[in-house]
Formats: structure tokens, C-alpha cells, sequence
């Protein structure tokens, strides 16, 4: 069988045309690929976006929605519950700065039930009281922490000194230093 002469036409007509379709089909695919990925990103955005707020801040979530929350209170019902909350902070900032406690669970509990209330009256007050209750209430915790860890340990030790009268004098830390 002679040998099939390798003829310049066939292979070259052909030639051209597949490296074309290779392009295109290269370039359709990853078209298609960035389409794909840009859809899975958005996807994944808009779950994180709707899910995480429902998880970490269920109160929130619960106050936007209408139907779980019922009617809104009104304006003066909402100066109300902020003036509450407001009076109940100021009580326990001055409370814990008249008998310090040790115990810092009681602290953190009032500051968890303080932050419910507070986070359930989101979108319905006045925004910017609303906000700067928050702030105050950061800044009062920050405050009662810095004073328990300087100055708690001497108001506990007054502070039992003075209410018994009959015990014997002990030195107060601030006597002992130079």
C-alpha cells in the first residue's frame, strides 16, 4: 500500500478553522465559568447577609418584622421604655458604685438583659436617642470596669470598715503604700 501522500490542502482548510473554534470555545467557557462564579458568590453574600443577623441578634430580627412584634409602640410609649431603660443603667452604675462587687456574673447579667430590651426597641425610637443610649451604656460599663479593677478593692474594704464599728482596724491598701 503506497503511502498516503500528505496532502497540503485537507489539513490546511481544517487547520484555521479548529484553532477558531478552539478560541471560541475557550473564551464561551470561561464566560460561563465567571457567570457561574459570580452567581455563587452573590448567593453566598445574600445568605450570610439575611442568616448571621438572625442568628446573633434574634431580638432585632424580631423587632423589625411587624407581624411577630405586633403594632409599634407609639412615640411617647418609646420615650417611655428609653427613659426606663435609661433610669434602670444610672441605678446600677450607681449601685455598683456604692457596694462593689466582686462577683462580675451580676454585672454581666444586668448588661445582657439591659442589651435585649435595648436591641428590641431598634427601628422604633427616635434613632439618635436610641443610639446614644447605647453608647452611654458602653461607656457606663467601660467606667464600672475600670473602677472595680482600681478602685473596688479599697470601696470593699471601707465600706465594710465603716459598718462594723467593733471590728479591729486593718490597714487599707492605700496606707500601705509609700
Amino acid at each position: 500500500m503506497p503511502a498516503e501522500p500528505r496532502g497540503a490542502t485537507a489539513p490546511e482548510a481544517d487547520e484555521p478553522e479548529s484553532n477558531e473554534r478552539r478560541r471560541t470555545v475557550g473564551l464561551g467557557r470561561r464566560l460561563v465559568l465567571a457567570v457561574w462564579g459570580c452567581g455563587i458568590v452573590y448567593i453566598t453574600v445574600v445568605a450570610f447577609a439575611s442568616i448571621v443577623p438572625q442568628a446573633l441578634f434574634p431580638e432585632r430580627s424580631r423587632a423589625a418584622d411587624p407581624a411577630a412584634a405586633g403594632a409599634p409602640p407609639s412615640r411617647a410609649e418609646c420615650e417611655a421604655q428609653l427613659r426606663t431603660l435609661y433610669a434602670d443603667l444610672m441605678a446600677h452604675a450607681a449601685d455598683q458604685t456604692r457596694n462593689p462587687s466582686e462577683d462580675a456574673s451580676l454585672d454581666a447579667r444586668f448588661f445582657r438583659q439591659w442589651d435585649r430590651e435595648h436591641t428590641a426597641l431598634t427601628g422604633q425610637c427616635d434613632e439618635s436617642l436610641h443610639a446614644n443610649l447605647g453608647r452611654l451604656r458602653h461607656r457606663i460599663q467601660t467606667s464600672l470596669r475600670r473602677y472595680e479593677r482600681e478602685e473596688g478593692l479599697l470601696a470593699r474594704t471601707l465600706a465594710q470598715r465603716l459598718a462594723d464599728d467593733g471590728a479591729p482596724r486593718a490597714s487599707t491598701p492605700e496606707e500601705n503604700q509609700p
